[in-house]
């Protein structure tokens, strides 16, 4: 992974823990830098037959709480904010297992 290209800002929102069963409001937790990728081409084709709306990847640099085999809720109390707009967080990849990069499906909410 060549970390100039990590020149992208994006933010890490955690949900918001409440008592009551309100709407879902997510708050910001991090800002770091990532490596953002528009899924296309063969990778969108795979993406649409599964009926997934995945949009983009996004690589930073590893993260215990945002690794789906340390953390199994990563996916549902985690979203990426990137220019405004949000993202559900469909899967993360410890890449190689060697904590150095973590892989982000993202898809829009």
């Amino acid at each position: 992974m060549n970390i100039g290209k990590m020149r992208n800002k994006v933010t890490i929102l955690v949900k918001q823990k409440t008592n009551c069963f309100e709407d879902e409001n997510f708050i910001p937790k991090d800002t770091v830098w990532g490596q953002i990728i528009n899924v296309h081409g063969k990778e969108f084709i795979e993406a649409q037959k599964t009926k997934s709306n995945i949009s983009k990847k996004v690589i930073i640099r590893y993260r215990k709480d945002l690794d789906a085999n340390i953390n199994p809720s990563t996916t549902i109390d985690h979203r990426i904010e990137y220019k405004g707009v949000q993202y559900n967080i469909l899967y993360s990849d410890n890449i190689r297992e060697e904590n150095r990069f973590i892989e982000l499906l993202l898809e829009n909410i």
